[in-house]
């Protein structure tokens, strides 16, 4: 996973690197100044703020039993007329927090192991300063005419991914920085965990910060006015995904991949039943590259006729 990683992320920094070229700045020295700056970044904000994010987190982990301690007493009182909602509530909150726990388990323990974090960053720094060798292998490996041939092609579809991850990637910032702003107006528990984890699902378009609904509402159980916050977090979340579903996927990702958004969500769901979250995560550029398969087999075969 750490080699899909890094080549996720030199395939993304290279058109800087590319444009910095063109001011007749060498490949080598280009890449260096770029891993400098970014390390020096992480080293001056990264820490600090990576360690109270993963305070937060683990703090949120921890109070999880409580808060759904705290759901089976409320339930308890609504008495026996509602005892089926309070029983469907504990079973969604037991099973959602049980998932929840066990994701941001695994999330932790690899965030904490700086050999695997330093093994990604070393490995996009050399696969950067290799790119020609690199480019030149895959031409070698495809074979020269073929790449010819599926010049206009590889392009597109080097096109789509770009802009979609770039898009997206974009997109889980802004969603991030809304739902800050929302959960400090609001006040509730766990503001910058709430947020990230919205920001984090929002890469899955239209749908997926509805999944901030998840920690926003057990963190709501933990502040004195447990039906004011539940009530409040949930506009929040709705409202972030309303703005992110028909301002910021339209504009920033789906003008790149142009795939109508029921498509969309067929190949997310379809995606995740068959290969789980990576499955989901690599959906919609998978999706992209079809439809410009399709297209171009499509053209082919009408100028063949």
């Amino acid at each position: 996973m750490a080699t899909i990683i890094a080549v996720l992320f030199a395939y993304l920094l290279d058109p800087l690197v590319l444009e910095l070229e063109k001011k007749k700045a060498g490949r080598k020295l280009t890449v260096s100044v770029i891993y400098l700056l970014i390390l020096l970044l992480f080293v001056s904000f990264g820490v600090k703020g990576g360690t109270y994010i993963f305070t937060q987190t683990q703090e949120f982990v921890r109070e999880i039993p409580s808060y759904i301690e705290k759901t089976r007493t409320i339930a308890e009182r609504m008495g026996d007329e509602y005892a089926w909602l309070g029983e469907t509530i504990r079973n969604l909150d037991t099973y959602f927090a049980k998932s929840l726990q066990n994701f941001l388990k695994s999330a932790i323990k690899v965030a904490s192991q700086a050999v695997y974090l330093l093994l990604i960053y070393l490995f996009s720094f050399f696969i950067l300063i290799n790119r020609d060798r690199v480019v030149a292998g895959i031409e070698r490996f495809i074979g020269e005419e073929r790449t010819h041939e599926y010049e206009a092609f590889l392009t597109e579809v080097d096109g789509v991914l770009r802009g979609f991850f770039r898009g997206r990637l974009l997109v889980c910032l802004l969603v991030f920085l809304l739902t800050l702003i929302g959960t400090y107006i609001i006040g509730i528990r766990h503001p910058i965990f709430i947020s990230l984890f919205t920001g984090t699902t929002a890469f899955i378009p239209y749908y997926g910060a509805l999944a901030g609904l998840l920690p926003g509402l057990l963190a709501s159980f933990g502040m004195p006015q447990v039906l004011k916050s539940a009530i409040a977090i949930t506009i929040l979340i709705i409202a972030v995904n309303s703005i992110e579903s028909n301002v910021l996927t339209p504009f920033l990702t789906a003008r790149h991949i142009k795939i109508h958004p029921a498509i969309i969500v067929f190949a997310v769901i379809a995606g995740g039943t068959l290969f789980g979250f990576w499955g989901v995560f690599f959906s919609l550029p998978v999706a992209g590259i079809v439809k410009v398969l399709y297209t171009h087999a499509e053209k082919n075969f009408a100028e063949e006729s």
